[in-house]
């Protein structure tokens, strides 16, 4: 509803600054032929400019005025109307019912049925007429002799003449030279085009304020062309004379209702002052309707194409899919599925201005390479990634939340798998936040998902990030990722970081790595500290034998629940408790896992108090990471708190 009610607006607005140039500088004037044109021209250009989409990108530097920008990017909005169904657009979810914006179309639509039967009307009886009557073929015209009130008029190549006129006389020749030349003008297409225009846009005013200007201008024509072989003043008579009125919205009838005007075209010589200057300014005022609604007003800084340095290959997963829709909107318009697959798309095909090559798990909404549950869709996405050895694969998702407070639940958020560590997926997730963050709310903070973890993540060669793109629940987030223009950006600034991560990589492999470590590096160790002691109460140990809600693991081993009651509270050293995604193996089978540690299993996972992880990486001279060189943590799904800790390269690493 809203792209539609924009490119109304957008059409309203264009249509009266081209109406109001009219009206002030054109109107009256005796330059009839320009202003028929103009008025047609400007009906047109309202019509199709909303339609052009010129990126224009501006630096922060460059916007002087916040207000003057916010109101360029609000008037020249990025309305999808021209997009039918293509990669970026949302078609959402058919909703049961029928809500407000449902019966707004319904109104409107109904008024254009109205319009264009009162049209179909008026051709039916001019129709009638022609059928009842006698016509004559007379040069190319079809001359219609009748006494229907408000002849004669004219409708394409019919002349409809009143048989009280009489043809031979001076002034039956008067008003035939008239119509003839309504017809070899063709007048009649102008009022039929403006007639359709009027009725679909029957909201806009301006439209059928430049209708009936048409047909003013169409009769200081007529009149013009048959005063060559008359007195002006006499023709001035004769519309006096004979002020009639039709019936007929389709036809050009002689004795138009606007005589006053006409009178004063005709008995008024004087040509128009600055007649060429009034026709120049239509330049000056089409930049204006390019710069307000062609150009679509971009931040450089968020959408701007920073293209990768060598072209690199990286696998988008649209999460979902098929028979597992994942979340929905409040509203059930959009299924997480749905909003992944257009991101993802979107993603794909501004790859290659970013110099990317982008592959997808699933183009359709189809769970990969058509698998039948949801396990084998994501061993298909698993196995389709580690075939292709990418630089990043990167799988989109949209959150949910059970939280009652919306507002709390908002935002971007980036995971990465908890049951490995790797220096470049951090460096890779950190990228594309950054460049996420400055497009819409993000969680800086790199998110491990408890539990079972995720299995993209965890069995995927390559760095691996899931990005969670806001939440469904949260009606500003939703608004957000349902926009195709916000799509748009989101993607770029997924590319951009993906971009930015990539060239650092690549450029420091062809610089420091080939075949062997630099000489001098700097070694740099990750320090870790250990979570605090902490033991179950009798009723914690007791609430969590309910198998339906809690799944239980001691020293991570799975046991059945009603085994706990075996154990006493002050056997464990450590618990934690941690809520199922959706997305979770188990989930339904149970809703929260509970792990607990037994005082010997903590010592043994977290023998001292400050530890260093058995594991280096080398560092070049600008603390970027060389890749390659991370040797895998003993520890590495242990990690709770990580701080990058640079300590002497004589530092006893073998020691640990």
């Amino acid at each position: 509803m809203k792209p539609v009610l924009y490119y109304l607006v957008q059409v309203i607005i264009a249509s009266g600054i081209l109406y109001g140039y009219y009206h002030l500088l054109l109107r009256n004037k005796r330059f009839h032929q320009y202003n028929r044109f103009y008025l047609i021209a400007s009906v047109v250009i309202s019509m199709l400019i909303p339609f052009l989409h010129i990126p224009v990108y501006v630096s922060s530097s460059e916007i002087h005025s916040p207000a003057i920008w916010q109101t360029l990017q609000t008037i020249s909005y990025d309305s999808p109307v021209n997009e039918t169904i293509a990669p970026g657009t949302i078609q959402p979810v058919e909703k049961a019912g029928f809500g407000w914006q449902g019966l707004l179309y319904v109104v409107y639509v109904f008024a254009i049925a109205v319009l264009v039967l009162r049209m179909l009307v008026s051709l039916y009886k001019i129709k009638k007429i022609i059928k009842n009557n006698p016509v004559e073929r007379l040069e190319g015209i079809r001359f219609v002799n009748t006494i229907e009130p408000g002849t004669p008029y004219s409708f394409f190549k019919w002349l409809f003449w009143n048989k009280r006129i009489e043809l031979h006389s001076e002034k039956g020749e008067q008003i035939f030279r008239h119509e003839v030349f309504h017809i070899q003008q063709k007048h009649s297409l102008d009022i039929i085009f403006l007639e359709l225009v009027s009725a679909v846009f029957w909201i806009n005013p301006f439209f059928h304020l430049i209708k009936k200007e048409q047909k003013a201008v169409h009769e200081f024509l007529a009149d013009q062309f048959a005063l060559h072989k008359c007195d002006r003043w006499e023709y001035a008579e004769l519309l006096l004379m004979q002020a009639l009125h039709t019936a007929q919205r389709l036809v050009n009838p002689f004795f138009h209702n606007q005589i006053k005007r006409r009178i004063a075209m005709i008995t008024n010589p004087s040509k128009t002052s600055y007649r060429y200057l009034r026709k120049l300014l239509v330049l000056p005022l089409a930049s204006v309707l390019v710069v307000l609604f062609a150009f679509q007003y971009k931040h450089s800084k968020d959408l701007r194409a920073v293209r990768a340095d060598e072209t690199f290959t990286i696998v988008v997963d649209a999460g979902h899919g098929g028979i597992d829709p994942g979340t929905k909107s409040p509203d059930n318009r959009y299924t997480e599925a749905q909003l992944n697959l257009v991101l993802a798309k979107k993603i794909e095909s501004l790859g290659r201005e970013y110099n990317v090559n982008v592959i997808m798990t699933r183009e359709d909404d189809h769970l990969p390479g058509n698998a039948t549950n949801i396990s084998e869709g994501l061993m298909n996405r698993v196995n389709l990634t580690n075939g292709i050895n990418p630089i990043a694969f990167v799988s989109v998702h949209m959150n949910n939340s059970s939280s009652q407070n919306k507002d709390e639940s908002t935002g971007v958020e980036a995971y990465v798998s908890k049951n490995k560590y790797d220096v470049n997926t951090e460096r890779l997730a950190s990228a594309i936040l950054g460049e996420i963050s400055g497009i819409y709310k993000t969680k800086k903070e790199i998110q491990r998902r408890e539990g079972h973890g995720v299995f993209v993540l965890d069995k995927t060669a390559c760095p691996s990030v899931l990005l969670e793109c806001g939440y469904m629940i949260n009606p500003g987030d939703l608004e957000f990722i349902s926009a195709p223009a916000n799509l748009e950006k989101m993607a770029r600034a997924i590319l951009a970081g993906i971009v930015n991560y990539a060239n650092v990589k690549l450029s420091v492999r062809k610089d420091y790595f080939h075949d062997t470590v630099p000489q001098h590096p700097e070694i740099v160790f990750w320090q870790v500290s250990r979570p605090a002691k902490k033991s179950p109460s009798a009723e914690q140990l007791k609430t969590w034998t309910d198998a339906k809600i809690y799944g239980v693991w001691i020293d991570e081993k799975r046991i059945d629940n009603g085994s706990l009651a075996k154990y006493k509270p002050s056997e464990f050293g450590f618990y934690s408790v941690s809520r199922l995604e959706k997305n979770a193996t188990n989930y339904g089978k149970h809703y929260y896992q509970v792990d607990l540690m037994t005082h010997k299993y903590y010592e043994k996972s977290f023998p001292n108090e400050k530890q260093i992880i058995v594991g280096k990486l080398y560092v070049d001279s600008s603390h970027h990471v060389i890749p390659d060189t991370h040797e895998k943590s003993l520890y590495g799904d242990k990690l709770l708190l990580i701080e990058k800790t640079p300590v002497d390269s004589s530092y006893p690493f073998n020691s640990h």
